[in-house]
């Protein structure tokens, strides 16, 4: 619904970027100008969707047929979640469970079929295990230490989903790509003087982002990891 006038929206302005250039970039009822976040949103998702097919179409030749639609839908099903949690985070400063915990499910599932990686060194359900919790207490003992000062419950839901997502070892890597660019935004605003050190500031964009570079960069981050 248009979130000024809360009249239902058509089928026909819902078409990602079309319906916004047809309709001027203004609601059809109402006339309300239509933010811009949601043309953004819709043209860096098709983008990121582009860059998954180019860091992935070794895939093409690498998979059987019947699992290679599943693993390019596996790709739009990650960064659509991720791109979800990054706007609704930074806009909210919220994890909704009601995305992270089926997406954790659906991570889980779809990359038992197909490896995340082809040169993990620890294979199948087992190395997914050891990454969920590997997520989930990382940001548990932030959680308890601070008494939720430092971080939220929903990032604890978000280690686990970056798990089921990336793996062991790739998680480590993604939290540490995370944390910096975190502290470098965070230390930008700081000398702007936008926040002061005891401002708060959502993790959720960062934790998405990181999760995003490290999944489509996959093995060489795995041999970065290792050397």
């Amino acid at each position: 619904m248009c979130v000024n006038c809360k009249k239902e929206l058509l089928a026909r302005d819902l078409v990602p970027l079309i319906s916004f250039l047809l309709l001027r970039g203004k609601c059809r009822n109402c006339k309300v100008k239509i933010s811009w976040q949601y043309p953004a949103v819709e043209l860096v998702t098709a983008l990121l969707f582009c860059l998954a097919f180019y860091f992935h179409q070794d895939q093409v030749n690498e998979l059987p047929q019947s699992l290679l639609a599943l693993s390019f839908a596996r790709d739009w099903l990650f960064i659509g979640v991720l791109t979800f949690l990054f706007v609704y985070d930074a806009r909210h400063q919220l994890l909704p469970d009601a995305v992270t915990l089926p997406a954790i499910l659906l991570a889980f599932l779809v990359n038992l079929f197909i490896p995340i990686y082809k040169n993990n060194p620890i294979p199948g359900s087992q190395n997914l295990l050891i990454a969920i919790l590997f997520g989930i207490i990382f940001f548990a003992l932030q959680y308890y230490l601070t008494r939720g000062k430092g971080v939220g419950s929903g990032d604890i839901r978000f280690g686990a989903l970056m798990g089921a997502m990336l793996g062991f070892p790739s998680i480590w890597t993604a939290l540490s790509v995370s944390y910096i660019l975190g502290a470098i935004f965070a230390l930008g605003l700081i000398i702007k003087g936008d926040k002061g050190l005891k401002s708060k500031m959502a993790l959720g964009p960062f934790l998405a982002l990181g999760t995003l570079i490290v999944y489509l960069y996959g093995d060489q981050w795995l041999w970065f990891y290792r050397w």
